[in-house]
């Protein structure tokens, strides 16, 4: 699935979009040369990854996703991101028109503050799948 229809899928969520699960994993056997990003949000798995041909990243939503015995687990960050949820999605668009990245708002949901911001994720294609995660956000540092 391409990323605008992504954000298609997003717009239709009417739920808070809570985070249960977070992995990057390497297939075994698998057409994906480079690994996955995989996050499971309200009980749905969220895939990502690169297209090798386009070097643009995609994403498939899944009912189930099942990690295989000879599948390679490469970090888990559920212990960072578990219960916290997702707050603006932004596609990361090169001049080509091809979408490089996305970046996440992360949000406790359970917080009473007003500022209950979290951190920013955001994974970019490159010749695989690049990820990052800021607890105090890039974006908040250069801004000031």
């Amino acid at each position: 699935m391409e990323i605008s229809s992504f954000f298609d899928y997003l717009k239709n969520l009417e739920e808070e979009r809570v985070i249960n699960d977070f992995h990057i994993i390497q297939h075994s056997n698998s057409s994906f040369l480079f690994p996955q990003v995989i996050i499971k949000v309200n009980l749905v798995y969220w895939l990502f990854h690169t297209n090798a041909d386009t070097d643009e990243i995609e994403v498939q939503i899944l009912p189930e996703f099942i990690i295989h015995k000879n599948d390679t687990i490469k970090h888990n960050f559920t212990f960072h991101l578990n219960n916290f949820a997702i707050g603006t999605v932004y596609a990361i668009v090169n001049e080509r028109g091809y979408t490089d990245g996305v970046k996440f708002s992360i949000y406790d949901h359970k917080s009473l503050k007003n500022n209950n911001f979290y951190g920013v994720l955001t994974l970019f294609s490159l010749s695989g799948i690049k990820y990052r995660f800021e607890h105090n956000a890039i974006d908040q540092c250069f801004l000031g």
